[in-house]
């Protein structure tokens, strides 16, 4: 069939604009398309022009593409503004649950790192969301792409969704009451409290905030955040390099530390005296029970659990049936091998299977059981 000139003139702007839309790569766009690793995992950042951010999969690893992820998925969009801060939203992927996404924020570090944080919802084996977690998401360049150093914006932030109020780097739901019971927890109220500690020759203080830290003395570096690993325990994280500071509080009073992983022991004081805890009612007279032994002290990895449950008042409640000061509430997320999103009644850790389960045998009417934490 023979065509008319018009019908032959718009014939040919159609292929010369469809040859423009196909040739065109993501270079001439205006985009850049790089490869970051990210917890083993190998990503495929493309910023564009505007600030355009978005981050997928390539070759995830193999517990990710357990989840469902495949080469391609996204995992982040979002874009970074002319200050440097980066917004956007993250996903997080389970094959029982499926995708669910969450607000982050942060920055390009030396332009060779992206760092990204926000709190990523926890659910349950229901699929409900049961808590929020802070999440720390680190893309690194391969070494031999690295360009040179460049000075780092401040991270944004983050913030709790409503009915959540944000303490040590958790996301707590309001109403809760994470520092009653039998247990004796050092960090209850230690929001607000200045310290201060020695090392090579100065005197270091500093002030907790909400999740950061505050008021450093001698020129720490700006944006450190602190969160809560376990009962009595936390770790203070700087984002500028990376580095951690894990503290242990011996008192409502008194921590021990790692200096910033350098192996070198530190101890630390609250100043402005003692920190007295609120007077308790005075118990009511019991026929006294046989003595029990006391858990040893140790690094170890086995605990016995007397109950999970989906609240922390439950747990606590467990707590106070054992009658035993040694029982307390511990996170199931801070133990690799526990099902998340529980809060769970235990005693521990022990160095041996056979020594938790001489305290499991002491809750057997709960249905106590050990279990290891990794």
């Amino acid at each position: 069939m023979k065509l008319s000139p018009l019908e032959n003139h718009i014939t040919l702007i159609a292929g010369l604009f469809l040859l423009v839309i196909f040739s065109a790569s993501p270079s001439q766009a205006g985009c850049t398309n790089l490869e970051y690793d990210h917890n083993r995992s190998t990503m495929e950042v493309d910023h564009c022009e505007f600030g355009t951010l978005n981050i997928s999969y390539k070759r995830p690893r193999r517990v990710i593409r357990n989840q469902g992820v495949r080469n391609g998925t996204l995992f982040f969009n979002g874009s970074e503004d002319q200050s440097g801060h980066i917004s956007g939203k993250a996903r997080a992927f389970s094959r029982r649950c499926g995708e669910v996404s969450y607000q982050v924020t942060g920055f390009f570090r030396n332009d060779s790192a992206i760092i990204l944080q926000g709190h990523v919802p926890v659910r349950n084996k229901s699929c409900v969301i049961t808590r929020y977690r802070l999440d720390k998401l680190v893309f690194t360049l391969p070494s031999s792409t690295q360009p040179a150093p460049a000075p780092n914006p401040p991270v944004v932030q983050p913030t709790c969704p409503p009915g959540f109020f944000l303490q040590g780097g958790q996301c707590l739901r309001a109403g809760g009451n994470p520092g009653s019971g039998a247990q004796r927890n050092f960090t209850r109220n230690i929001v607000g409290s200045r310290w201060t500690y020695p090392y090579g020759g100065k005197n270091y203080q500093f002030t907790f905030g909400q999740n950061t830290i505050d008021n450093f003395s001698n020129g720490w570096w700006p944006g450190v955040t602190w969160n809560i690993i376990r009962r009595n325990e936390l770790e203070l994280w700087n984002p500028t390099n990376g580095k951690t500071m894990s503290i242990t509080f011996l008192s409502p009073n008194r921590f021990r530390a790692l200096n910033w992983g350098d192996n070198v022991a530190v101890m630390g004081n609250r100043i402005g005296g003692v920190a007295r805890p609120a007077p308790r009612p005075a118990p009511i007279p019991a026929p006294r029970p046989a003595p029990r032994p006391a858990p040893i002290p140790s690094r170890g990895d086995w605990h016995a659990v007397a109950g999970s449950f989906p609240s922390f008042n439950k747990a606590q409640k467990r707590v106070n049936q054992l009658g035993a000061n040694d029982w307390y509430v511990m996170n199931s997320s801070n133990c690799p091998n526990f099902t998340s999103g529980y809060f769970i009644a235990t005693m521990g850790p022990f160095n041996t299977k056979r020594r938790a389960q001489k305290f499991a045998n002491q809750a057997r009417r709960h249905g106590a059981y050990v279990k290891r934490c990794n």
